[in-house]
């Protein structure tokens, strides 16, 4: 049951129903319990039963670190979530998972392992919140982030679990579910498919020989495809959750705005992106210091990063590659001044560039494929045999973006105008509603998200 489709839709309509039915805390968990499971039941009996066994491993652990605190404990905790997470990975194809673009998938165990392992660190560092069995299983579970995140912690979720539910809808709530799904059944999936059927898909998987001009617009319109597909799920999730009173964290904000590696990974895909700095980079930091120390860690970090979205070699190098770049913005900024006296619309497009050529890496079905775009990037000025009108929609949200980003401050100055507040509270439903209207129009295609694959 993907986040888009209309069965899921009714599926969250029926659940806010239920819960202002269901008045005490007890009522509510078991009920939240019962609806995660159930939605995950959709796609597999057998992942559901992994689900239930990984989460039951993770509370004994978290239990038996509360009671005798040793080391041998938490090491032992984070080894067995990460041989759960390779194996099923490793033996796949031997299980009942679920078929995505022709992979078998075992969907959500790459975010409900790190939530696990999360907790068992947190436990262990002292500052742990202490959850019945019922809060941690539906702390594992919860069924709009289980599939793809927003990763969560326990120490922000279990006082939420605790709240009295407020009876009212949450129109921020459905404001970003109408946001979400405008962001990936009409951006994302028109950058996949592309008009006439000639997207980004077609692009990587059907054409064998790239011109440069093939190999700049593809990589750019990826970079905006899998955006709008992953934001568009985390609205949607943490919309989701809003409606039945659970705050998430956030996930992305504004990433392509960014003007250096850093900030980028700052705002893209957060709350792995905390998750790395806080459980991995920090501690070996803080214990072996140094800055060539520091940058050896900054690699081993990014290529942890990149081979949690899958063993291949690709992912490998995709996670060295900002490893480096992080590297590079590090060394800039330490020795030479010069870096804070480039105008910010310059950061900006180098940024810009280098993120999204970085994309190829992460594309490709092999690093042959990856290889021989690259080789194309540099070759001469070749016509390009992308579809003119697939290559003028990636150039108009290419400009699109340059220009938010040099007009967003004066936009949000412009928001904050007193003046201006009841236009813009009149203009916001409006919008919301030509924008779900557009949805609803173009809305015909069910393809999945392309983070549920990781």
């Amino acid at each position: 049951m993907e986040l888009h489709s209309p069965i899921y839709l009714l599926f969250l309509v029926a659940c806010v129903a239920i819960m202002t039915v269901v008045k005490n805390r007890s009522g509510r968990m078991l009920l939240f319990l019962g609806l995660s499971y159930g939605a995950y039941l959709s796609w597999s009996v057998t992942l559901l039963l992994l689900l239930v066994i990984v989460s039951l491993i993770n509370f004994l652990m978290f239990r038996l670190l509360g009671r005798f605190h040793q080391t041998w404990l938490i090491w032992l905790g984070v080894l067995v979530n990460l041989l759960i997470l390779l194996s099923v990975r490793s033996l796949g194809t031997y299980m009942e998972l679920v078929v995505i673009s022709g992979v078998l998938v075992p969907i959500g165990i790459s975010f409900y392992t790190l939530q696990g392992m999360g907790c068992l660190i947190d436990r262990y560092r002292g500052y742990g919140a202490n959850p019945s069995l019922l809060e941690f299983l539906v702390f594992m579970a919860l069924w709009p982030v289980v599939l793809a995140g927003p990763i969560c912690r326990l120490s922000e979720m279990l006082p939420q679990f605790r709240q009295e539910y407020i009876q009212k809808i949450n129109w921020d709530g459905v404001r970003r579910i109408i946001l979400g799904l405008f962001m990936k059944v009409v951006l994302a999936d028109l950058l996949a498919q592309g008009p006439f059927g000639r997207g980004v898909n077609s692009g990587f998987d059907e054409i064998q020989f790239w011109s440069s001009t093939d190999v700049i617009i593809l990589a750019f319109g990826y970079g905006f495809q899998l955006y709008f597909d992953f934001a568009g799920y985390s609205h949607i999730a943490i919309g989701s959750a809003l409606l039945v009173g659970i705050q998430l964290r956030e996930n992305f904000r504004t990433p392509f705005e960014s003007s250096s590696p850093s900030e980028f990974w700052s705002r893209w895909h957060m709350s792995l992106s905390s998750w790395i700095r806080d459980y991995v980079f920090f501690p070996l930091a803080t214990t072996w210091r140094g800055l060539g120390r520091h940058s050896l860690i900054v690699l081993g970090t990014m290529c942890v990063f990149g081979v949690w979205h899958g063993m291949a070699t690709t992912f490998l190098i995709w996670g060295f590659y900002h490893g480096f770049l992080l590297i590079i913005q590090r060394f800039t900024e330490r020795y030479s001044l010069l870096f804070f006296n480039v105008p910010s619309i310059v950061r900006w497009a180098v940024t810009f560039i280098f993120i999204n050529l970085g994309w190829i890496f992460f594309r490709c079905d092999s690093l042959k494929q990856a290889l021989q775009m690259y080789k194309s990037l540099f070759s001469i000025w070749n016509p390009s045999s992308l579809e003119p009108s697939f290559q003028t929609i990636v150039l108009f949200m290419i400009s699109a973006n340059m220009f938010l980003f040099l007009l967003r401050e004066r936009v949000q100055k412009w928001k904050e105008r007193s003046e201006i507040q009841p236009f813009y509270q009149l203009l916001l439903p409006a919008g919301l509603a030509a924008v779900l209207l557009l949805t609803l129009a173009w809305g015909k295609s069910e393809s999945p998200f392309v983070y549920v694959q990781f």
